[in-house]
């Protein structure tokens, strides 16, 4: 008689039982001032079409709205944090709204777009809180996961993604800024517009890979997902983990760690869990190879340096999973948590 195949399904929040009551609370905060952020960049979008019918006529008006009603009913659907895709394109239409916004204040429509520009830069800038990304995370973790968000960089949202998703918005939004007289048709708008297009596919791309960038407690061990710096996933066994540390603000890494040390900071360099294992592991080939890639020359890693959103949190749920030194178990136990054998979330 043949076996039936187990169907893994997608729990709502998995993770409820290893995690504290302040984080639920936190969350559930951050969610509501996401909607709410939501709906009043919806009202300013309304009196932004408002003022530029009364300045400009119906027509400018139209474009507008057109353009701010398709970014807005897009970006819409990623309030529910039920994909990644949707949460990006909500992310996305938040910085491009930001970006012709902006413009449209400092044109003589400044209460309005002003209003707008404020509310959508705050929708952009919560959607990277960590609160958010953990809990995007665990609702697409399979039954018996936990899948802990790797931290998205500072310097590289801030050199590299928020100017590219400006830029990137200017040319969404140009037929609007030219008609509402906000941009003037002229070489570098054209060139900036040429660039924007340029990035768009990028952009795209990146922001969806950053969020699939998971450390995943699953039933048989450990999986490293890293779409953004690694070409492969990464499966460490639970036999092979000797012990995780808890999260230190600095590390100083010495010569003989850095030979054997994985690197998943992509720019981050606070806070890291360290998973230190028995024996060697051969690590997965980087995307990129550059002057910047954290890869042991070897390629067979003993120490992987972790950076995740909420580290306290994700230390949490590894000593709770049986990955924490044996000393540690006291003091969850103290705390109200019981530790659980190794390799059970």
């Amino acid at each position: 008689m043949p076996r039936k195949k187990k169907v893994l399904r997608r729990p709502t929040d998995n993770a409820a039982s290893v995690t504290p009551t302040p984080a639920l609370v936190r969350r559930s905060i951050i969610d509501l001032v996401l909607r709410l952020l939501w709906i009043g960049l919806f009202v300013f979008l309304v009196a932004v079409a408002v003022s530029i019918e009364q300045k400009r006529g119906p027509a400018a008006s139209t474009i507008l709205a057109i353009e701010a009603a398709s970014l807005w009913l897009a970006g819409s659907s990623g309030l529910s944090l039920s994909g990644i895709r949707s949460f990006v394109a909500w992310r996305l239409a938040a910085g491009f709204i930001f970006a012709w916004s902006l413009l449209l204040a400092g044109k003589g429509y400044w209460p309005e777009a002003g209003g707008a520009a404020v509310f959508s830069a705050c929708s952009y800038l919560v959607s990277l809180h960590s609160a958010v990304r953990t809990r995007l995370a665990q609702r697409l973790a399979l039954e018996g996961e936990t899948r802990l968000p790797l931290r998205v960089p500072l310097l590289l949202g801030a050199l590299l993604l928020t100017p590219a998703t400006f830029l990137t918005g200017l040319t969404l939004g140009l037929p609007a800024l030219l008609a509402t007289g906000a941009l003037r048709l002229s070489p570098f708008t054209l060139g900036a517009a040429t660039l924007g297009m340029v990035l768009a596919v990028p952009l795209a791309i990146s922001s969806y890979r950053l969020e699939r960038r998971w450390l995943v407690v699953a039933p048989r061990g450990l999986i490293v997902h890293d779409p953004f710096l690694f070409s492969s996933t990464l499966r460490i066994p639970p036999q092979t983990v000797e012990y995780a540390e808890p999260p230190q603000r600095r590390w100083r890494w010495s010569e003989a760690d850095r030979a054997t040390l994985l690197h998943l900071g992509a720019g981050a360099f606070s806070n890291p869990i360290l998973l230190r294992l028995h024996k060697p592991i051969e690590a997965p080939q980087p995307r990129h190879v550059g002057p910047g890639t954290a890869f042991p020359p070897a390629g067979y890693v003993t120490l992987i340096a972790t950076y995740l959103s909420e580290p306290d949190y994700a230390y949490r749920v590894l000593a709770t999973a049986g990955y924490a030194r044996p000393g540690e178990f006291s003091r969850l136990e103290a705390e109200g948590t019981q530790p659980l054998t190794r390799g059970v979330p």
